[in-house]
Formats: C-alpha cells, structure tokens, sequence
C-alpha cells in the first residue's frame, strides 16, 4: 500500500499559479512596453498579473489586468529629455535624483494606485521597474512577498548595490561618461569621483527623501533600510553581447531580448521598397523619450543633410513634416519596428 501510493505521488504533477504585481512608474512608453511583455510573458506562463503604470494594454490576455496612472504620461510633455547629452554629467545625477523622486511620489500619490494598495487583493510575488524610485521596494513589506528589481539597464552604480555585487570605477565606467572600459588615468579618476559624487547625493539627498515617502504612505513597514537591500533577483534589461565581460552575483539575471516577437509579413509596399534597395535599407527611430518635432531647424536639417548623402534607402519614424526630403528617404508617422529589424 505504502508503495502504491509513493508511485502515485510521484505521478501528481503540481501547478503553482503565483499572482504578481508589477509596478512600471516611468513615464516612457518604451519603458511600459518592456514591462507589459514581461507581464504578458508570465500569463501566457499560467500566472495572474497586476501591471501599475502609466499606460494601458489595448488587448489584455486573460488573467492580466491594468492599474492605470492617468495623467502622468501627459505630464512628461512637459520635461524633454533633448539638452541632457550636453549637460555635465556631475549635474545630471542632481536632475535624475530629482525626477526620481517626482516619479516616485507621483506614483505613491496617485488614486488609482492607493485604491489598490488599501484593498484586500494579495499578491505572492513584486516586480518593480527600477528608475531611481527606490522607495517602491517597500511593496515587498506590504505584501509580505519577494521583491524582484526589473532593472532598465546593464548593471550600473545603481542597481548593483541593491544586491551587493560589485563595480569597480577602474575598468566599469558610469552611465553617463562616454568611457569604454580601457579608461586612461585621467577617465578613471574622474569616474571615481562621479561615483563618490552619486553616492553622497545618494545618502544625503535621495534616501532622505524616499524614506519620507515610504514613512509616509506605509507608516507600518519601519525597517526601511531592510526595503532597500533585499531584492530576492533582479532582471536586466542587458545582453551578455552588448556589454562588458562583468562579474554579476548569481541573483542579476539579463533578459534582454524578452520582449522581441517574431517577424511578421511586412506590407507589400514596404516590402517592395525594401526589396527595391540593392544597397540595403536604413531604419531610423529616436525611440519614445524624444519628440522630434521639437528639434531645432538646424539639427533637424542636418539630419536631412545626412541621411539623403547614403546610398542605402531610408526608413525615417518622424511625427513631422520635412520639407525637401532625399528621394532615397521614406518618411511615416509609424513602422512595424520589430518585423523591419526581425529575423
């Protein structure tokens, strides 16, 4: 009999279906695309999903469900990302701490999300997108579950110490240096120095502000420090062929690429320009952080300049209108992005 039921117990196959809560604050609509295929991905897995962020999925899978943040994508229209590359980087850290903190309180604040926050739902598992927003860890307090940091970068000065996986300034530069990691003396030292710089505005700024806000809208969660540092895994949006050869703890794990689909068919007139090109095709996109209509004349017609001396033939995403464009140029408000540059 004992045997009997040993053998039938190793017959029972057994289906954990986990409930799990994604927070995406950021206000790029790239960034909610790459948390919304996370999402997808889990339910398509047999798990129920609880995405908060600014956007809403248009075609939800069953099991999943939007918590929406309405009136913070707006609200980015308002901050334009253009001047950024020009700015010194030692005051970049001061802006990026900033916005971190808007976000987060935006976030915290919002009615939709404090709805949820106060109603009964639980969830078994928290996936927060990570942008300096810090104080949303203490998610994984409320809920009693495992916090998972779905980091929008490689490892960085950021991210790594949440963890406790180390970077060293000598060979890893900082994110926002145009260094590679054969740095000379003169690099290396002013990345320690941006690095000492980013960790005292850290602890003397940052922190402060986003223990208020977790003292604030989770008064019951005291061990915020605990909140910070204990993320059970965290998810990089990085590829082991797109960055340095780095030492990472077994917990910092890259998923980049997830949200790729296959190719689909192209429509037959893109297809036909493309196959018309016997020099090869250019595709062209600023992405979603940067509205190009707001360029400035000169940039704008430098790039026209550039883009019709190419022999290949161009495929520009642009909301605009451009007036004298290169007849090797093809200009659309849109592009089925993933099935141009698919396989």
């Amino acid at each position: 009999m004992k045997l009997t039921i040993l053998i039938l117990s190793t017959l029972v196959y057994s289906v954990h279906n986990y409930i799990i809560l994604i927070v995406c604050p950021m206000t790029s609509r790239s960034r909610f695309i790459l948390g919304n295929a996370l999402g997808r991905g889990l339910v398509e897995a047999g798990h129920q999903v609880t995405l908060v962020s600014p956007y809403e999925d248009k075609n939800p899978l069953k099991g999943y469900k939007d918590v929406v943040l309405t009136g913070l994508a707006e609200a980015k229209k308002d901050v334009s990302p253009v001047d950024l590359g020009n700015i010194n980087p030692f005051i970049i850290i001061w802006i990026l701490n900033f916005i971190g903190n808007q976000i987060t309180n935006a976030t915290l604040s919002h009615e939709n999300f404090k709805k949820l926050i106060n109603s009964s739902e639980k969830f078994d598992v928290v996936i927060v997108q990570y942008f300096k927003s810090d104080a949303l860890n203490i998610l994984q307090c409320h809920y009693n579950a495992p916090l998972i940091v779905f980091g929008l970068t490689g490892p960085s000065f950021w991210i790594n110490p949440i963890v406790g996986s180390p970077l060293e300034p000598s060979y890893f530069p900082d994110l926002l240096l145009d260094y590679d990691s054969n740095m000379n003396l003169w690099q290396r030292t002013v990345n320690s120095v941006l690095l000492l710089c980013n960790y005292i505005i850290k602890h003397l700024y940052f922190m402060p502000q986003q223990k208020k806000l977790m003292s604030e809208h989770f008064p019951k969660c005291t061990d915020q420090d605990a909140a910070f540092y204990n993320a059970s895994l965290i998810f990089l949006v990085n590829h082991e062929s797109t960055n340095l050869p780095l030492p990472l703890v077994p917990n910092m794990i890259n998923i980049g690429g997830h949200h790729v689909k296959p190719a689909k068919e192209l429509p037959k007139d893109l297809k036909v320009f493309m196959d018309k090109a016997k020099e090869g095709v250019v595709y062209f996109s600023l992405g979603t952080n940067f509205d190009p209509t707001n360029m400035a004349p000169e940039k704008l017609k430098t790039i026209v300049n550039a883009l019709g001396k190419l022999k290949q033939k161009v495929l520009w995403k642009y909301d605009g209108n451009v007036t004298n464009l290169p007849k090797n140029v093809q200009l659309r408000k849109w592009f089925p992005q993933a099935d141009l540059v698919g396989k």
